[in-house]
C-alpha cells in the first residue's frame, strides 16, 4: 500500500469463525503483528453474530495493543 498510495491508512479485518482463529493469544498475536506492520485500524467480520467468548477474545486483543 504505501508504495501505491502512500497517503492511504492500513487497516487490518479478522474473521473470528473457527477455522480462521482458535484461540484468544492467536487473535492477540494476529492483532498485534497488524498493528506492528502499521495497521491504523481493526475491524472484526461479523461482529454481531459472535457469541460472548469469541467477544471477550477481541476485548483481550484489543487492550494487548491499547498498552
Amino acid at each position: 500500500m504505501k508504495l501505491v498510495a502512500p497517503e492511504a491508512g492500513l487497516g487490518a479485518a479478522f474473521s473470528l469463525h473457527h477455522s480462521q482463529i482458535q484461540s484468544a493469544f492467536e487473535l492477540a498475536e494476529r492483532v498485534k503483528t497488524a498493528v506492528e506492520a502499521g495497521a491504523q485500524s481493526i475491524t472484526y467480520y461479523n461482529l454481531g453474530l459472535l457469541n460472548n467468548r469469541r467477544l471477550n477474545w477481541i476485548r483481550q486483543a484489543n487492550l494487548t495493543i491499547e498498552e
